[in-house]
């Protein structure tokens, strides 16, 4: 995910003059209009919006055990498994980079230009970090915000990444949206829900690509296009 995530930036970055560059997934869908979206990102220039906690929180405290123990998830050979277990009952926990702090949560993000360009060019300068990351994992929660959170750009992070997300307790997944949540993802704030199955409930859809469209309309008699 990290690998395929960096050829995404690189390739985007170099095909047009973008000011910003938002990861989406597949089970990822707008809940405000581009209208909205634009003018939000025009008045927040130079930021980017990722989830990241720290030590001492709960999720971080739980995560700790992707960074500190060997995983082999980016090989495929008969009994890589076994050899994981093998390797953290008899090798110390992994250390950390030096002075380098480790932060995470969401892999989903809203990132600028200058942060885009400073992640591509942190990871041609310093193949560490790269190998620091390919023996843990699920490294795409934490990998890009914490070489940013590192950088000079750390005070440009906002912790929120523009996502409406509901986890149920005990699950691995998210939940995936019904029409009955279709109030709450109109009252949210944030710009995209995760997750939506539009084969599933594509009423649900409708109802919400309705609501843009109406927006978007208000916007231009407004004059706020």
């Amino acid at each position: 995910m990290v690998e395929a995530t960096l050829r995404l930036l690189r390739e985007a970055s170099g095909s047009g003059n973008f000011d910003f560059f938002n990861l989406l997934s597949g089970d990822d869908y707008p809940l405000k209009s581009m209208t909205e979206i634009h003018h939000f990102l025009n008045n927040n220039q130079g930021r980017s919006f990722v989830e990241f906690q720290q030590q001492g929180d709960r999720w971080w405290e739980q995560a700790q055990t992707r960074f500190k123990k060997y995983y082999l998830t980016d090989f495929n050979f008969p009994g890589k498994h076994a050899l994981e277990r093998v390797s953290n009952f008899f090798l110390p926990n992994r250390r950390s980079l030096p002075s380098f702090t480790l932060v995470g949560r969401s892999q989903w993000m809203t990132l600028s230009r200058s942060h885009v360009d400073y992640i591509i060019s942190q990871v041609a300068a310093s193949p560490k970090l790269l190998r620091f990351f390919k023996y843990s994992w699920a490294s795409d929660e934490f990998f890009f915000q914490s070489i940013l959170f590192n950088s000079p750009h750390r005070t440009e992070l906002i912790n929120n990444n523009l996502r409406y997300i509901e986890w149920q307790d005990g699950k691995a997944s998210p939940k995936t949206f019904t029409p009955v949540d279709l109030p709450a993802l109109v009252q949210s704030d944030k710009f995209f829900a995760r997750k939506l199955d539009e084969l599933a409930y594509p009423e649900l859809l409708n109802e919400l690509d309705q609501l843009r469209e109406t927006s978007d309309r208000l916007g231009d008699i407004n004059g706020t296009k």
